[in-house]
């Protein structure tokens, strides 16, 4: 898988607020994130970067403190450190 989001059971993770797209299936098929309004996401919590727009044109999700996302309850990870090396995300559930 090509991707940088694979989500087992996306609509549970939206549901708790975490990722919310305008949509999902068209970022997902691009393999990447990709906001159309990335300062309402921010505001809302769920994801905050210290440069989006580097990490944007890289096409994947790194971020400067992993730990204190998921502290936050917004993005958890079975294995963060393994999918960080592939850079890509993929989600349990």
């Amino acid at each position: 898988m090509r991707g940088n989001l694979v989500f087992d059971n996306f609509e549970a993770h939206r549901m708790r607020g975490n990722l919310v797209f305008d949509n999902f299936e068209a970022h997902r098929m691009r393999g990447n994130l990709v906001f159309d309004n990335f300062e309402a996401h921010r505001m809302r919590g769920n994801l905050v970067f210290d440069n989006f727009e580097a990490h944007r044109m890289r096409g994947n999700l790194v971020f400067d403190n992993f730990e204190a996302h998921r502290m936050r309850g917004n993005l958890v990870f079975d294995n963060f450190e393994a999918h960080r090396m592939r850079g890509n995300l993929v989600f349990d559930n």
